[in-house]
């Protein structure tokens, strides 16, 4: 908490998709972006929209996190890509 608080020191400066994710990825971002303020802020807002559990981020750190969000995109946006792209009838 006390790392938590050194990022913030002022309450209200607190970006709002931090009250999105649990404590326990709080703990892992704290891990790894305890002196990136925004890179913690951009990694949080992606795990509160692709709902990443700890095990997923503990999993894609030790990947790296451009990875899993490469994969994460795919999934949700890719399928629909390759279908509009076949309607066009542009080859992949």
């Amino acid at each position: 908490m006390r790392r938590f608080a050194m990022m913030w020191p002022i309450p209200e400066s607190v970006p709002p998709v931090v009250a999105q994710i649990g404590w326990s990825l709080h703990r892992v971002l704290l891990d790894t972006f305890s002196n990136k303020p925004d890179q913690y802020v951009w990694y949080a807002s992606k795990a509160a929209e692709h709902r990443w559990s700890k095990r997923h981020l503990l999993h894609s750190n030790e990947r790296s996190f451009a990875t899993c969000l490469v994969l994460a995109d795919l999934a949700a946006h890719g399928r629909r890509g390759v279908r509009e792209r076949r309607r066009s009838g542009k080859r992949e």
